[in-house]
């Protein structure tokens, strides 16, 4: 298969249905789904059985401990396909972008990296607080920093398995592996790409984000890329 897409779910009984309805209406390629779930019991697991589809596949997969960052990497663990897409169980907006970004993973592309801060991009709907520290630190790292993605923060993203393979990850905080994954490529010179994404805030449950929690741990990320740029401006220096 070329493509797993992995999708946390913990109690997205109200989301998850609709949203696996828009990927099979909308998603041309095959792929995998990999639905990694908290406990047995989630009523998420009710809605995901009444899903059909005839080109996308759906493996339910128990998470080896709790929460959004270790279901994620157990669905990594359990993944083998050459991209693997994160993907949100609230998210109605991006589906018809997949097939584009497996197409420039194709070609040559290890990163496929929607952005809301591009043209074409948006954000809709997200609490003050949470939107201006994603977009301060997004607009740091592609202005200060050099990095050369606009939007380090949205966890919506394809990962060649190149990437995975390169990069054990250290993370163990909420959707921050995503931000590790890129700035490691990055300092490795892999080819990375940003196309326009859609971001809008969830109508139904409880968003996962936790603003003071993960703060600090996405810095950490955000100081690897300054220290990446300063070796590269010293080995120029240096040539």
């Amino acid at each position: 298969m070329l493509l797993d897409i992995i999708i946390p779910v913990y109690q997205e009984q109200d989301n998850i249905l609709k949203t696996l309805n828009l990927l099979n209406d909308n998603l041309r390629s095959k792929a995998n789904i990999l639905i990694c779930y908290d406990y047995d019991e989630d009523p998420s697991l009710i809605e995901i059985k009444k899903f059909q589809s005839k080109h996308l596949k759906i493996n339910l997969v128990k998470n080896k401990g709790q929460g959004a960052a270790t279901a994620i990497k157990t669905g990594l663990f359990f993944s083998n396909s050459k991209f693997v897409l994160i993907y949100n169980a609230d998210d109605f907006h991006n589906s018809s972008r997949i097939d584009e970004m497996l197409k420039l993973g194709q070609g040559g592309y290890d990163i496929i990296a929607p952005s809301r801060y591009m043209k074409g991009g948006k954000s809709q709907g997200v609490r003050f607080s949470k939107a201006l520290i994603a977009y301060l630190g997004s607009w740091v790292c592609f202005h200060i920093l050099r990095f050369p993605l606009r939007d380090i923060t949205y966890c919506f993203r394809m990962f060649s398995r190149k990437v995975i393979e390169n990069f054990e990850l250290e993370s163990k905080h909420g959707f921050t592996f995503i931000i590790e994954y890129t700035v490691k490529a990055h300092r490795k010179n892999f080819k990375m790409i940003e196309i326009p994404g859609d971001f809008r805030e969830r109508i139904k449950g409880k968003s996962k984000f936790k603003l003071i929690e993960w703060t600090p741990h996405y810095a950490r990320w955000a100081i690897y890329a300054l220290n990446t740029q300063l070796k590269k401006f010293l080995n120029d220096k240096n040539k």
